[in-house]
């Protein structure tokens, strides 16, 4: 088979003129492939180049009867221009022929044009046809495209001369540039080596900033700056003054006491309550009935509770003669009932311990510990104190032998002496359910009272007695035996009146002041 031949020393250009196709051998166009004639008749005519004169030349092709076509490939083929030479494939042709483009430059496939891309070009003259594109580069290997060129950076492009660059000749000897030299541009004041230009940090203030910053410093001293007060004469709460009315108020009680003097009158009548807790001690408590009495108050008021209560004990026992329980919540309890029955009130009564009255001391657990005392008394205080003389030592016996009380509601009436309102409330609120109809008393002192008194309101208390006022009442209406209150009531009344007059004295002086002062301050101004 011959090929077409180039040199490798030949230009494109040469190579794109010399171009040829040999024809197939002659062994090779005898062969018959067995085609049918449609598919001959419809194959392309190969084309072939001519080497001399570089016209094309198409060889005879085997001609099939257009009655062998089918009628669409028939009516494919008329509608094909006549004068397009196209390439066709003949049915001697051998079916696979050696590739002798290989030697060709690649960029000769990109530069030439198919011949099926040129169908419908045969309308124009042969004159219009532009040239072949051979694979001579189509930019000078020297330019560059002008889009290309605006990407460049400015100095990449720009020859730079040789003053320029025997000119910059420093070399950077410290940072991300340290060993480069050349590389930033030298201008004017900005020289690599050239040190900062130095600013001036101080503020530029005018003369009138000034002043306004000297009167601000000025009114900033003068918030901090101590005023000094008018030595005027004040009468205070001074420590004289306070020994002084102090002094006075303790000489008149105590002259009071030492003389028993009864220049103020006693009370005589009684608050509701007051009367409901006289009605409970003389008519409603039966004959040598057993009684229960708590004693939950602090020893600091015993002054005050005892006045309120011994009263009302002694006008009880001389009229029913009851068997009194003593039982407390308070640690002290236990002495405090002690005292209370052999007072100088109470003792002429002779009350022995386990005979008229049985101490059962202290009861622990809270609000849970009067629960369980309520439920069953028996179990949750079986030993009562013994008494003794000395009020030191005390031994212990069964409680609950000698007495005809099994059950808390057994006590023909509860009376509950106490100066909180927090532990009237316990005891009120836990045996309620267990006393059954059974009346309660509270003995308190008057500073609880007003806390205590929206149960009596509720009836969940039957009767109260408060304060050394209550006590007054019921030693008055105690068959005349003496009693403690009466001497009281006259330092009470007296310590009372005094309060009032350094009250209202101190008001009025304090007025009197005020007046003066501001009377000055007019004139002043």
């Amino acid at each position: 088979m011959k090929a077409f031949q180039s040199t490798e020393s030949a230009e494109p250009s040469q190579v794109s003129s010399s171009l040829s196709v040999a024809p197939p051998p002659k062994e090779e166009e005898d062969a018959d492939l067995d085609l049918p004639s449609w598919l001959k008749a419809a194959a392309p005519q190969s084309s072939i180049f001519d080497d001399s004169a570089g016209t094309q030349e198409a060889p005879p092709a085997a001609q099939s009867n257009s009655s062998d076509s089918p009628d669409w490939l028939t009516a494919f083929k008329s509608d094909e221009p006549e004068s397009q030479a196209s390439p066709v494939f003949s049915a001697d042709a051998p079916a696979f022929v050696e590739d002798e483009t290989a030697s060709i430059k690649e960029d000769a496939l990109f530069t030439e044009l198919p011949d099926w891309l040129s169908v419908g070009d045969n309308d124009q003259p042969k004159e219009s046809i532009p040239a072949a594109i051979t694979n001579t580069d189509a930019i000078a290997p020297g330019d560059l495209p002008s889009w290309v060129q605006a990407m460049r950076p400015v100095d990449a492009g720009t020859p730079q001369s040789a003053s320029s660059l025997s000119s910059d000749t420093t070399l950077e000897e410290r940072g991300a540039l340290a060993g480069l030299q050349g590389v930033l541009p030298a201008a004017k004041g900005f020289a690599p080596t050239s040190k900062p230009k130095s600013y001036f940090i101080k503020l530029q203030a005018s003369e009138e900033q000034q002043a306004h910053a000297a009167l601000l410093e000025k009114i900033l001293e003068a918030e901090t700056a101590p005023i000094p007060l008018d030595s005027s004469f004040v009468i205070g709460s001074s420590r004289i003054l306070r020994w002084l009315l102090a002094l006075v108020l303790f000489a008149s009680l105590l002259t009071v006491l030492i003389m028993r003097t009864q220049i103020f009158l006693a009370p005589e009548r009684f608050s509701s309550e007051a009367q409901a807790a006289l009605t409970i001690v003389r008519d409603t408590i039966p004959e040598g009935a057993p009684v229960l009495a708590i004693f939950d108050y602090d020893p600091s008021r015993v002054g005050e509770i005892e006045s309120a209560a011994l009263p009302l004990f002694d006008l009880m026992i001389l009229m029913r003669h009851p068997h009194l329980t003593f039982i407390s919540t308070h640690p002290m309890g236990a002495l405090l009932a002690e005292r209370f029955i052999t007072s100088p009130t109470l003792a002429g009564h002779n009350y022995q311990s386990g005979t008229q009255y049985w101490n059962l001391g202290y009861l622990p657990g809270g609000q849970a510990g009067i629960r369980a005392f309520a439920q069953n008394p028996s179990q949750t205080a079986p030993y009562a104190l013994a008494q003794n003389p000395n009020l030191l030592n005390f031994a212990l016996t069964p409680a609950w032998a000698a007495q005809p009380v099994q059950e808390f509601s057994q006590f023909a009436a509860v009376i509950l002496i106490t100066d909180d309102a927090d532990s009237a409330r316990v005891w009120i609120e836990q045996i309620a359910t267990m006393r059954a109809v059974n009346p309660l008393v509270v003995i308190s002192s008057a500073q609880a009272a007003p806390m205590i008194q929206p149960y009596y309101a509720s009836q969940q208390v039957n009767g109260m007695v408060s304060g050394l006022y209550d006590g007054a009442l019921f030693e008055q209406n105690n068959a005349g035996r003496p009693g403690n209150v009466r001497v009281y009531w006259d330092a009470y009344s007296i310590g009372m009146l005094l309060a009032i007059i350094f009250i209202l004295g101190g008001g009025l002086l304090n007025f009197a002041l005020g007046l003066r002062d501001r009377t000055l301050a007019r004139e002043i101004k």
